[in-house]
């Protein structure tokens, strides 16, 4: 299993969807963040996720709320948003060694384990 805790609206670049085949191919699963900012992943895509449509290795997450209701802030798709797992008030750590609670899209593709 592979976790990818980012995103952007940018147009995927070729060699990712080439290395998203390689996984496919490989038998491995991809999960990703659905991403944050409140649109449909189908019209424009959030890069990568946008990519998870048609593709069974891989997963993408969205983020929901301790009542597990979609986040105001998460990305979606009926077709390549595939579950939403916690991703608010998430405490996790930092780059600098401590500890902080943050929410987004990534902190759910963490938590998605535990759904998966």
């Amino acid at each position: 299993m592979t976790l990818n805790l980012y995103g952007d609206n940018e147009q995927p670049p070729p060699s990712l969807a080439a290395a998203l085949h390689s996984v496919q191919a490989a038998g491995q699963l991809f999960v990703t963040a659905a991403g944050n900012d409140s649109q449909l992943s189908d019209i424009g895509g959030v890069n990568p996720a946008s990519l998870a449509r048609g593709n069974s290795a891989m997963l993408a997450v969205g983020a929901s709320d301790p009542q597990d209701l979609q986040t105001p802030y998460s990305s979606f798709s009926a077709v390549s948003t595939h579950l939403f797992a916690t991703g608010s008030g998430i405490y996790s750590t930092t780059l600098r060694g401590g500890y902080t609670f943050g929410s987004g899209a990534w902190c759910a593709v963490s938590k998605s384990e535990e759904k998966a």
